[in-house]
């Protein structure tokens, strides 16, 4: 039995996200699934390594008005159809709209 590392739920949530990675290595790509933790951001993952630090800007309309907001995050996991990421840093702004994202009836 493999053990889940996750600590909050995940949702199929499809946001657009630019992922940033030094200065080489930038992308407008879609989440397959979103939690308050991380992102499974569907695109190629051959040019990230594991625990690389990237900047992942979510876009989503939040209050009826589309929103960006800037994460930190780390590599934790390349394949072929895409990179998880585990966000690292953000501020109460981008938690609240996640959170109403996410858990919205």
């Amino acid at each position: 039995m493999v053990q889940d590392k996750r600590f909050a739920i995940r949702k199929p949530v499809c946001v657009d996200v630019i992922v940033n990675h030094e200065l080489d290595y930038t992308g407008l790509w879609k989440t397959k699934n979103l939690s308050l933790n991380g992102a499974f951001v569907e695109m190629p993952g051959e040019d990230l390594s594991l625990q690389a630090e990237v900047e992942a800007i979510l876009a989503f309309m939040d209050r009826d008005r589309l929103e960006r907001h800037h994460v930190t995050a780390r590599v934790v996991r390349t394949g072929p159809d895409g990179v998880a990421l585990m966000f690292r840093d953000y501020g109460n702004h981008t938690y609240t709209a996640l959170a109403r994202l996410l858990y919205a009836e």
